[in-house]
């Protein structure tokens, strides 16, 4: 099985992502109407079965088998999108439109069995022996209760509610799954009364500032490393300045560091190393070589 950030989700972050994979609102109700419809086709606790939570039969051979609820999700959006059967359905969905949406499903060939409700289900209960459901319509759908959030291992992680779809935004958003930039993402940044940007973006814009600065202080603590002459201090300079005050900054730091920079020291000559190594001598060596210097008239008293 491939493993993509949707296999790490749930059963709202699906529905939520087939919505926006089809360009179809991703608003409550709609994200509602997906997860209770799933529930039609598999049992809540196995809704991932085959990756495959709505068992699509594209090939007429029977319910699909997918390779990841990734693919699922962008399969199943498709289906809904392309097939002239459904568009009343994606129609409904178009329009936030729920009980529209119910009625084509029940109505239309999604289910043989159409869910038993009577009158459409009279062919499959003439053929299976079986009779269909009391008290049913055609808005049967949208009459389930909202599933509990279960992940995509079966583990149940909150009750049905109508709050699922916050929960299952975040845990989709933290896997880094961009698809839910668009309508449903309501997030952003607010300036001045103006909002810009979605949720994901403003996570992008904020991940590339913090890669930026990380960038400039590692190439700053390189110039500060290697830094010893007065050009590569200049240029350190000149890079801390450009980012608090761009290029007149930039220009400016470059003469800090400069100025501040220690002057190279001159190469030590022969005369210097002789005095370190007389200087490291012990105190009563070095009088006893003065007072020899002085007996020879080399150096005076």
């Amino acid at each position: 099985m491939v493993v993509t950030a949707l296999q790490q989700a749930n059963n709202y972050v699906w529905a939520q992502t087939v919505l926006t994979d089809a360009g179809l609102p991703t608003t409550p109700g709609n994200v509602g109407f997906m997860v209770r419809w799933m529930t039609m086709e598999n049992e809540p606790a196995a809704w991932f079965r085959r990756n495959n939570p709505l068992n699509i039969n594209s090939q007429g051979l029977g319910a699909d088998t997918f390779s990841s609820l990734d693919e699922g999700a962008q399969k199943t959006a498709a289906y809904l999108s392309t097939m002239s059967n459904y568009t009343p359905v994606f129609k409904a969905l178009s329009n936030n439109d729920q009980a529209g949406a119910s009625m084509a499903i029940i109505v239309g060939p999604w289910a043989e069995s159409h869910y038993e409700v009577a009158p459409y289900s009279a062919a499959w209960d003439a053929k299976m022996g079986t009779h269909p459901e009391p008290g049913r319509t055609t808005n049967y759908v949208n009459t389930l209760p909202a599933p509990p959030t279960v992940t995509a291992t079966g583990q149940t992680i909150a009750p049905g509610s109508a709050n699922a779809l916050a929960g299952a935004e975040a845990s989709l958003l933290s896997t880094g799954d961009t698809r839910l930039c668009g309508t449903g993402d309501p997030g952003g940044i607010d300036i001045f009364g103006a909002h810009i940007g979605t949720k994901c973006q403003r996570k992008a814009l904020i991940g590339a500032l913090l890669v930026g600065a990380g960038g400039a202080i590692m190439v700053i603590g390189v110039f500060v490393l290697v830094g010893k002459s007065s050009s590569v201090r200049g240029a350190a300079g000149a890079v801390v300045g450009g980012i608090a005050g761009g290029p007149a900054g930039a220009a400016t730091g470059a003469k800090v560091g400069a100025a501040t920079a220690p002057a190279p020291a001159a190469p030590k000559t022969q005369r210097d190393r002789n005095a370190e190594r007389v200087a490291a001598l012990p105190p009563e060596v070095r009088e006893d070589a003065r007072r020899r210097r002085v007996e020879s008239g080399l150096q005076p008293a």
